[in-house]
């Protein structure tokens, strides 16, 4: 059975080093990683939950604006659109 840890347990676990950082190109020099908003200790959930759910709601309205806002910032991840 899978444990299911509260926000802040999980997050102090992460930050106690119980993690595991993977570097994608161990050959480099210069090492670097990507965390998104799930890891941060100034954001809290139910806030990302929140922002999700405003921005669900303009999506359904025909406005992807917000989330894509939302998957940029918190997820880190590039949903295209234009530039």
């Amino acid at each position: 059975m899978a444990l299911i840890l509260p926000e802040i347990d999980w997050k102090k676990q992460q930050i106690a080093g119980k993690g595991e950082w993977i570097h994608e190109f161990p050959e480099r020099k210069v090492k670097g990683f990507h965390m998104n908003a799930l890891a941060s200790p100034w954001t809290r959930w139910q806030e990302m939950i929140d922002a999700f759910l405003i921005a669900q709601e303009e999506l359904k309205k025909g406005n992807p604006e917000q989330m894509q806002v939302f998957v940029n910032t918190l997820f880190e991840r590039d949903m295209g659109g234009s530039r």
